[in-house]
């Protein structure tokens, strides 16, 4: 009887574990991005669990709340984390967890870490492990994990989860995994683990336990199946489908003529960018960070980051050297830096990039630039933000985008909304219709970049931009050219890697360069091994691709 009466209590009092509460200073907001939540449970019952919540605040914040009713389990070690690692000041633990911090208008990610005592009800065959990951008092998670490890290898664990129609649980070995997307407010989730009694080290409890856990589960399991159907029932309407795929080309079209009225009165070129010519022999008078945003009407990604590298190379400010043996960095190759020179008139965001490269030291290497990024994801995103809003600042003063009115811009990605919604219904009603109206509506998304577009100086420069990549890659394929021009070709290097075209450009001038000079060609870029300079264009496509990648900037 103490033990039943002990899972009924548990069950009702970890109704509220999860709830998420980030109370406001006043009529402010927020939303909830994520909920990642790591548990360990130890051998003989105890769990550790740290949940990792990713807020975006509307308005001015200065404290979180994290209720957890009482029930008959104990809880200890609280600890309370921002994305830097600092631990915040905490009150009102264990049930009514509060933190101290300041935020306005932001995303901001705290790490919340606490233990949890006698969560296990146990019985001769199993041992019952049941918790709500996330609590009924959200206002919605775009994006929800729980992951959870019992002891030993996993072997005749089972697993169930109760929440939205949409959850997934996953078992792999002794690792537990619950996640859904796109949870609706006040929905909370449940997980239940079953682990043979003899995996976590405590005494047997009387009589088996797993028969009641799995018809219980069973009986869930039918209701969620008898929700579906019911949804599913709604959607069968032959008619109605025939009517839908019939008709629903329209909506897209729809969509699609709101653009092209758009881009006709907004997005459309001035004239007279044809008189540049085919090619241009030297490269425009910009810095290689603003060549992606010329050429893609202002998006910025790691092709900036990593020809800014290279630029302050090339300029002395630091030497790139290329080592052999590290096998897991580009499958044979690491790449150091060292920091050279401090070269008059840096621009913002080429000190940036300088502080980060060497903010540990005068070395740095590619390797441990990628494992920051990994492993500090939330601060290397703030930081690739403010990189991406100091480039966007230097390439808005040279006036080559045109800031119109941001009416045509909310018009187009309205209407696309509301292809994408309709899309998506339809798509749920059984409409096959619904995933040509979702593939339009996204395409309209990204066709919102050439409403805004370029001043008649951006689109010369623009031009000029194409022509002297075309110039490149004509001048990659001459099987010879006139030696005594190594300072202009190694700038032809640095802007290879903002146009994507880095390992064609070094192909070719390696072979142009006589023999008795290449020693001294692009001292900036060390190398090791047969290759020479023509492998500087494998370290531009890696580094390009792989910062990209690292930062998650949107091309």
């Amino acid at each position: 009887m103490r033990a039943a009466a002990r899972a009924i209590c548990l069950a009702a009092t970890v109704v509220g574990v999860a709830a998420l509460a980030v109370p406001p200073a006043g009529a402010q907001s927020f939303h909830l991005a994520s909920v990642e939540v790591e548990a360990l449970l130890a051998y003989q019952g105890d769990m550790r669990v740290v949940e990792s919540i990713t807020y975006d605040f509307d308005g001015s914040f200065s404290s979180g709340e994290r209720p957890i009713p009482p029930g008959p389990y104990g809880l200890t070690d609280f600890q309370v984390t921002d994305e830097d690692g600092d631990r915040l000041p905490i009150s009102g633990a264990p049930h009514n967890l509060q933190w101290e911090f300041d935020a306005e208008d932001e995303r901001r990610t705290f790490e919340i870490a606490y233990t949890v005592t006698d969560v296990l009800r146990t019985g001769s065959d199993v041992a019952d492990l049941r918790w709500q990951w996330l609590g009924p008092q959200h206002p919605g998670v775009d994006r929800f994990r729980a992951r959870l490890r019992v002891p030993g290898d996993g072997s005749d664990v089972l697993a169930w989860g109760r929440g939205p129609l949409s959850r997934e649980v996953d078992l792999d070995g002794p690792v537990v995994t619950w996640q859904a997307e796109k949870v609706p407010p006040g929905i909370p989730i449940d997980g239940r683990v079953a682990i043979p009694i003899l995996a976590v080290g405590l005494p047997a409890g009387p009589a088996p336990i797993l028969p009641g856990i799995v018809a219980d589960e069973r009986a869930a399991a039918d209701e969620a199946n008898r929700r579906r159907s019911i949804l599913k029932f709604e959607t069968t309407d032959p008619v109605r489908l025939g009517r839908i795929n019939r008709w629903f080309v329209l909506i897209p079209l729809v969509g699609w003529m709101t653009f092209g009225l758009l881009w006709r009165e907004w997005g459309a070129e001035p004239e007279g960018r044809r008189d540049v010519g085919r090619h241009v022999r030297e490269p425009p008078p910009d810095p290689p960070a603003l060549v992606p945003p010329l050429l893609s009407y202002g998006a910025l990604d790691g092709a900036a980051l990593a020809a800014t590298i290279v630029d302050l190379a090339q300029r002395g400010a630091l030497q790139i050297t290329e080592e052999r043996g590290d096998r897991d960095v580009g499958g044979a190759v690491e790449w150091r830096f060292d920091s050279g020179r401090h070269p008059g008139g840096l621009r913002p965001f080429e000190q940036k990039t300088l502080q980060k490269l060497f903010e540990n030291g005068s070395t740095s290497t590619f390797s441990g630039l990628a494992a920051w990024t990994q492993q500090n994801p939330a601060v290397a995103r703030r930081w690739w933000s403010d990189f991406a809003d100091l480039v966007n600042d230097e390439f808005r003063s040279r006036g080559y985008v045109e800031s119109g009115p941001a009416f045509p811009v909310v018009l187009n990605l309205g209407v696309a909304m509301v292809v994408l919604a309709l899309s998506i219904s339809a798509l749920v009603l059984g409409a096959i219709a619904g995933i040509v109206g979702i593939v339009s509506a996204l395409a309209q998304f990204g066709a919102t970049l050439w409403v805004g577009r370029r001043s008649p100086r951006g689109t010369r420069r623009a031009t000029e931009w194409k022509a002297f990549r075309r110039f490149l890659l004509d001048f990659s394929n001459m099987r010879s050219a006139p030696s005594g021009h190594l300072g202009l070709w190694e700038r032809y290097l640095v802007y290879s890697v903002a146009l994507g075209i880095s390992e064609d450009v070094s192909k070719g001038i390696a072979m142009k360069i006589p023999v008795e000079q290449q020693s001294s060609f692009a001292g900036w870029y060390r190398t090791v091994g047969p290759g020479g300079i023509a492998r500087f264009g494998v370290y531009a496509a890696s580094f390009r691709s792989a910062m990209s990648a690292a930062f998650g900037s949107a091309g």
